[in-house]
C-alpha cells in the first residue's frame, strides 16, 4: 500500500507540474510576450512573430494537456482498483475532477482548431490576407475569431490554476486514509 501512495503522488506532482506550465505559458506568453511585441514592433512584424510562437505553443499546449488527460485516468484507476467500494462523497469528487480535465481537454483541442485558422488568415507578411472576400471581411472575421481564441486560452488558463488548487488543497493522501 505504501508503493502505491508514493506512485499516485508522484502523478499527481507530475499532473500538478503539467499545469503549472499550461498556466503559466499562457499567462507568459498572452500577458507579457505578446504585450511587448506589439510595443516595440510594428504591427504587421508582431504579429508574424506571435504566429509562429503561437505554432510551436499551440502543439506543446495540445500535448501537455492530452498528457494530464491520461494523468487523471490513470490516478483514477489506481484509487479505483485500491477502494473498488468508494463512498459517494469520494466518486464525486472523482468524477468531477475527471469531467473538469477533460473539459479543459476539449476547450484545449477547440483552441488548437481555432489558433489554425488563425494562422491560416496571416500571410507571409504577418498581414491578414484574402484570396476571394473583401478585406474587411476578413479581418472582421480574424477580430471575431481572435477574441473568440484569447477568451478560451484564458478559460483554459482558469481551469489549469483551478487544478492546480484541486492538487494542492485536496490531495491524494485524503483518498487513501482509512476512515
Amino acid at each position: 500500500m505504501n508503493w502505491i501512495f508514493w506512485v499516485l503522488q508522484s502523478l499527481c506532482a507530475i499532473q500538478t507540474l503539467l499545469l503549472a506550465l499550461v498556466a503559466g505559458g499562457i499567462l507568459g506568453l498572452g500577458a507579457f510576450t505578446a504585450a511587448g511585441l506589439f510595443k516595440t514592433l510594428d504591427r504587421a512584424s508582431a504579429g508574424l512573430t506571435m504566429t509562429k510562437i503561437f505554432r510551436r505553443f499551440d502543439g506543446f499546449l495540445k500535448n501537455i494537456v492530452y498528457s494530464i488527460l491520461l494523468l487523471q485516468l490513470t490516478i483514477d484507476v489506481i484509487v479505483g482498483y485500491q477502494h473498488p467500494q468508494w463512498s459517494m462523497p469520494v466518486a464525486i469528487s472523482f468524477s468531477v475532477k475527471f469531467l473538469v480535465v477533460s473539459i479543459l481537454f476539449l476547450i484545449t483541442m477547440n483552441l488548437y482548431r481555432k489558433n489554425k485558422q488563425l494562422e491560416e488568415m496571416v500571410g507571409e507578411t504577418g498581414e491578414i490576407f484574402s484570396s476571394n472576400d473583401t478585406e474587411t471581411n476578413v479581418k472582421a472575421s480574424f477580430q471575431t475569431l481572435h477574441k473568440a481564441s484569447e477568451k478560451e486560452s484564458k478559460l483554459v488558463c482558469y481551469i489549469a490554476m483551478l487544478l492546480i488548487l484541486w492538487n494542492v488543497l485536496l490531495p491524494i493522501t485524503f483518498f487513501l486514509v482509512k476512515h
